[in-house]
């Protein structure tokens, strides 16, 4: 069975993804939590919505400033 919740994060200006890494620990259970990289200091990643065949997941963005 897939979590009900989708997390996808992207971190602000000048960070690269482990700004998340705390609150990914604390959630990850719960979630499916995934982390954009801007590629400010390696390769950039950006996750993709997962595609449901029921609309019952609710899908959140956490963002940081991005400067």
């Amino acid at each position: 069975m897939s979590k009900k919740v989708q997390i996808i994060a992207y971190h602000g200006w000048g960070f690269d993804p482990s700004i998340w890494h705390p609150l990914r620990k604390e959630i990850e259970p719960y979630t499916e939590f995934e982390c954009a990289n801007r590629g400010y200091f390696s390769n950039s990643f950006e996750p993709v919505w997962r595609k449901d065949s029921k609309s019952d997941t609710e899908k959140y963005l956490f963002v940081h400033s991005y400067g």
